[in-house]
């Protein structure tokens, strides 16, 4: 449903790429040549929060904006902790704070990134203590 009627959605999704402000001028004709009503747009969580507890919806609100222009609707894929398989799209701040969140090299696997641990026992504790309060 959208503005209370039923919505035939005919979505394009953009390339994992195709956020970063340089591509979007692309976007637009494309959508409007092959009668696209709702893109699926990514959003990164490294760029809205880079510093812990600093968020920046700009590119967010520029894409929102540029929609809204060319009477697109738009369905955010949020990209943050995992995306296939891999943690590309997590702050750096997050996979380099091994103390609080865990992260540790992926070596065992052949890579040389970070992993931060989601299910450990150490998170679980942590999550427990929060639901306390």
């Amino acid at each position: 449903m959208v503005d209370d009627a039923p919505y035939l959605v005919l979505a394009a999704q953009t390339r994992n790429s195709s956020a970063w402000p340089s591509r979007l001028p692309l976007l637009w004709p494309a959508l409007e040549y092959d009668h696209v009503n709702t893109v699926e747009v990514p959003v990164y969580w490294n760029q809205v929060e880079a510093q812990p507890g600093k968020y920046d919806f700009s590119l967010v609100d520029m894409i929102l904006s540029e929609a809204r222009k060319h009477q697109v609707h738009v369905i955010p894929l949020w990209f943050a902790t995992w995306k296939n398989g891999s943690q590309h799209f997590m702050p750096d701040w997050m996979k380099m704070d091994t103390v609080r969140y865990g992260a540790r090299r992926e070596q065992e696997r052949g890579g040389g990134g970070l992993a931060v641990a989601v299910c450990g026992p150490r998170r679980w504790r942590r999550t427990r203590l929060r639901l306390r309060r």
